[in-house]
């Protein structure tokens, strides 16, 4: 912290702490505008939109509403992954990390581009996902397979007052945007990237599920592997979630914004949110109570972001794995699973499920 900088913080604030603040504080301004922003719409595009509904009085529309957010609150949330990455060698790993915390070395966070995960979009994208307008003022301008900021104005303010603890309430999400927020990003010679603000912390950035609404029989996307981890349903309730993924509102995608933000409570307002495509997979699974096929399009997805700790024990119920996907190979590139491969993951699992105490599935 340079000299002056202004400290809020004791120093025993957590970054759990810091995530509370600011879902907690989220979660009440989406609910308190529920009626006018979510509710009411949501019922008329469900009238438009499905023919069963065309004459429905406002009562049926409400019950198929809620009958719409029930059967989203009760689908499983899931992180897909694929089976050769996690588990062709020992995975000896307590918890879940995004990439943010992976991503420290030396105690300074140094994010690397990669392929399909270039820092700056994926920084940029994940804030325009998290912040309101109000609280962080970002201009991003894409170039190529990267970018770079125009601007980037933390606008929130903190306390001015001595900190004592962090609360759901203006101050205590003033001071948590500051700790959330990493600023533009500053490129090192090294080719990676640093946070500029000095008070951002990579341990309060959010864990990316999703819920899987369609029952699909290999979690909620495949685009991120056929296997995947069924969640603890104590994570639902204080997520935040998005229909569609939200790695593409920098390139324009509709409604995967912060102020698209949705609340468990107000789950089934996912059906204002939805492209078309993405309505129609809403109405065969909630209301026809359809199992739909695996997909890996990014507009079916359902996101929630997890701002919490995710340890493997107690986080996760079941692990489902599949010999689908591919191995990757060092140097790049990918080779077809072999009979050999497939007996070395299921072992790896196997000793993952139990050291942690989850529920094994190896599915096709």
């Amino acid at each position: 912290m340079p000299d002056g900088a202004q400290q809020p913080w004791t120093p025993g604030s957590k970054a759990n702490a810091v995530q509370h603040a600011f879902v907690n504080a989220r979660i009440v301004d989406i609910n308190r505008r529920a009626i006018s922003k979510l509710l009411t719409p949501t019922l008329d595009a469900l009238k438009a939109a499905e023919p069963s509904l065309r004459k429905a009085s406002r009562q049926q529309l409400q019950d198929a509403f809620m009958q719409m957010t029930e059967r989203l609150q009760s689908a499983a949330l899931t992180i897909n992954l694929e089976a050769p990455r996690w588990f062709m060698t020992p995975n000896n790993y307590d918890t879940y990390t995004q990439m943010y915390e992976r991503a420290v070395s030396g105690g300074v966070m140094q994010l690397a581009d990669s392929a399909l995960n270039p820092a700056s979009f994926r920084v940029a994208a994940d804030d325009a996902a998290t912040f309101p307008k109000s609280a962080v003022d970002a201009d991003f301008k894409m170039q190529g397979l990267g970018g770079q900021w125009q601007k980037y104005d933390i606008k929130i303010q903190q306390s001015q007052q001595p900190a004592r603890g962090l609360a759901p309430s203006s101050r205590g999400v003033g001071d948590a945007v500051h700790k959330m927020a990493p600023g533009a990003l500053n490129k090192t010679a090294a080719g990676k990237y640093t946070a500029s603000n000095p008070q951002f912390d990579p341990k309060t950035k959010q864990i990316f599920a999703a819920l899987n609404y369609g029952r699909r029989p290999h979690g909620s996307t495949t685009r991120y592997g056929y296997s995947f981890l069924v969640l603890n349903d104590k994570f639902k309730r204080d997520a935040l979630y998005f229909a569609g993924d939200t790695f593409g509102n920098i390139a324009g995608n509709a409604h995967v914004s912060a102020e698209d933000q949705i609340s468990y409570d107000t789950l089934g307002a996912v059906f204002l949110k939805a492209v078309p495509a993405m309505r129609v997979d809403l109405l065969n699974s909630c209301l026809r109570g359809a199992q739909l096929t695996d997909t890996d399009r990014e507009a079916l997805l359902l996101e929630a972001h997890l701002f919490e700790p995710l340890a493997f024990r107690g986080g996760v119920t079941t692990l489902c794995v599949s010999g689908k996907d591919d191995v990757p190979k060092a140097g790049g590139g990918k080779a077809k699973l072999t009979g050999a491969d497939w007996m070395t993951i299921q072992t790896n699992a196997r000793a993952f499920a139990g050291k942690h105490g989850l529920k094994l599935m190896f599915i096709e």
